[in-house]
């Protein structure tokens, strides 16, 4: 073959189908004393809204065979057992726990919801399932957990490894250690919801953010079904032959 040009095509056959993986998520839910305002419009608690979204969110999860949801709900700390469901299939069960046993209390530690998820994914479920959490919060977090370490300045907001910047780790502890996204409802006013954090986290958790006021919280939660019941489904590409 010396000093000639020899002309040589390569052939390439594609088979393309699509790979379904049932759903494990979380609801990470924030249950701060702000869940106890008024929305006048409405003539609501805000605890009322988160209800009704999750009860949403419940079914139309449940509704994809083969899928199952589990539930967090936080304040200061993630201690209140009754608060947390494990996965199931269950939707009386698990509105229940949402109705009888989500109550408002104080300050909320929004890495510990986010790590109580982790945990419980873990053990529940396997790399076989697309798993991921939904996290809603305002953004304001008021502890920080021991278990993401000293971290930096992660929100941008000029205070480095505080309670903020620990909830963005969790964030991406989940993702880059355990290939669980996190996906972020931010609820609350414009004026005090903490965007900059929320998105953070999801950007961290390699998951998607939307922002919604008190009377588009079960709207942003039908957004978020949606949007899981089409991540389970990806394309694979097989090349088959040499």
């Amino acid at each position: 073959l010396s000093r000639k040009t020899v002309p040589v095509r390569i052939g390439l056959r594609e088979s393309i189908g699509t790979e379904s993986k049932p759903i494990d998520v979380f609801s990470a839910v924030e249950l701060s004393g702000s869940m106890q305002q008024n929305v006048p419009v409405i003539n609501k608690k805000v605890i009322e809204l988160v209800q009704e979204g999750n009860e949403v969110f419940i079914y139309m999860i449940l509704n994809v065979s083969g899928s199952r949801l589990g539930l967090v709900g936080y304040d200061k700390t993630t201690d209140d057992l009754t608060q947390q469901h494990d996965l199931s299939t269950d939707v009386v069960s698990l509105n229940n726990t949402v109705y009888n046993n989500w109550k408002p209390g104080s300050g909320a530690c929004t890495c510990c919801g986010i790590n109580i998820a982790v945990d419980k994914l873990l053990v529940q479920s396997n790399p076989s399932r697309y798993r991921s959490i939904v996290l809603m919060s305002d953004g304001d977090t008021t502890a920080e957990c021991s278990q993401q370490g000293v971290t930096g300045d992660l929100n941008g907001d000029g205070n480095a490894d505080d309670a903020e910047d620990d909830a963005v780790q969790a964030a991406c502890d989940a993702w880059i250690n355990n290939d669980i996204q996190v996906h972020v409802i931010g609820f609350g006013p414009t004026t005090t919801v903490d965007e900059t954090t929320l998105q953070a986290i999801a950007t961290c958790g390699n998951g998607t953010y939307i922002y919604a006021s008190a009377i588009d919280l079960a709207e942003a939660y039908i957004q978020m079904a949606y949007l899981l019941t089409t991540y389970y489904s990806g394309q694979t590409v097989g090349v088959i032959g040499d």
